[in-house]
C-alpha cells in the first residue's frame, strides 16, 4: 500500500507537468497574430478608388458664350410691285443671346446649350413689312423668341483650334412659334485663343414651321424659302 501511494503521486505530478507544458505550446500563436500584413492593405485602398478622371470630371468643359457683335437675320426673296426684279427682304436683330457648351470629349451638352433670338426686334427697310411679319407671320406677341438647341457638331476638330479657319455643321432643334424641327446650320468660323467668330446659315420652307406666307397688295410674290443667318461672336471659357 505504501509503495502504490508514491507511484500514484508521481503519476499525478507527471500529468501536471504534461498539462502545464501543453498550456505553453500556444506561445507561438501571438507571433502569427501580430504580423503586420493585415494593417498594410487598408492603407492602399483610397489610392486605388480615386482616379484622376473622376476627380477632374466636369473641369474640361468648354463654354462658348454669345457676346456683343452677334447678329441674326432672315432673308426671303420677294417681288414687289414697284420693282422690276425680285429682291431679298431682310430683317435684322442684334438681340441674340445664349451659349454652346462642349463636354471634355467635344460632344455638345444639349441640356446646357441654347441660342435665343428676340424676333420682336427684327427690322427691315420697310415698317409695313415688319408689322406684318411680327403680327401675322411670327406672332411675336405670343411667341417673341426663336430658340435653337444644338445637339451635334460634325466636321470640327477637337480640341478646338486656337488659330485659323474651319467649316463645319451644327445640327439641333429649332423652335419657331409652337413648332420644333431639326435643322442643320452650315457654319464657317475663325478661331483665336479665347474667341470664335463666324457665320451660320440654314433654310426651310414656310410650311415646315406652319408659317403664313406674307400676302399684301404691294408684294406680287414671295418665294417659299426662308434663309436664316447668324453672324456670331463667341467668347470661349473653360468650366
Amino acid at each position: 500500500m505504501k509503495t502504490g501511494f508514491p507511484l500514484a503521486i508521481a503519476s499525478l505530478l507527471m500529468v501536471s507537468v504534461v498539462a502545464c507544458s501543453g498550456g505553453e505550446t500556444p506561445t507561438p500563436t501571438p507571433t502569427s497574430t501580430s504580423t503586420p500584413t493585415p494593417d498594410s492593405s487598408p492603407q492602399q485602398t483610397p489610392e486605388t478608388v480615386v482616379t484622376p478622371s473622376q476627380s477632374d470630371a466636369g473641369q474640361d468643359e468648354v463654354i462658348l458664350e454669345i457676346s456683343s457683335g452677334s447678329e441674326a437675320r432672315y432673308l426671303v426673296k420677294e417681288q414687289l410691285a414697284r420693282l422690276s426684279l425680285p429682291n431679298d427682304a431682310v430683317g435684322v436683330t442684334q438681340e441674340v443671346e445664349g451659349k454652346l457648351v462642349l463636354g471634355p470629349d467635344g460632344t455638345v451638352r444639349a441640356e446646357s446649350s441654347l441660342i435665343r433670338v428676340d424676333l420682336s426686334t427684327l427690322q427691315s427697310d420697310e415698317g409695313r413689312r415688319d408689322n406684318y411679319v411680327r403680327s401675322r407671320t411670327l406672332g411675336t406677341g405670343q411667341y417673341p423668341y426663336t430658340d435653337f438647341v444644338p445637339t451635334t457638331i460634325s466636321g470640327l476638330e477637337w480640341p478646338l483650334p486656337s488659330t485659323g479657319e474651319a467649316s463645319f455643321s451644327i445640327t439641333g432643334d429649332l423652335t419657331i412659334r409652337d413648332v420644333t424641327k431639326e435643322v442643320t446650320w452650315e457654319t464657317s468660323a475663325q478661331f483665336s485663343d479665347d474667341r470664335i467668330a463666324g457665320t451660320a446659315t440654314t433654310n426651310f420652307t414656310f410650311d415646315e414651321f406652319n408659317l403664313a406666307v406674307p400676302s399684301v397688295a404691294v408684294v406680287l410674290s414671295v418665294e417659299n424659302n426662308i434663309r436664316l443667318e447668324i453672324d456670331f461672336v463667341l467668347q470661349k471659357t473653360e468650366a
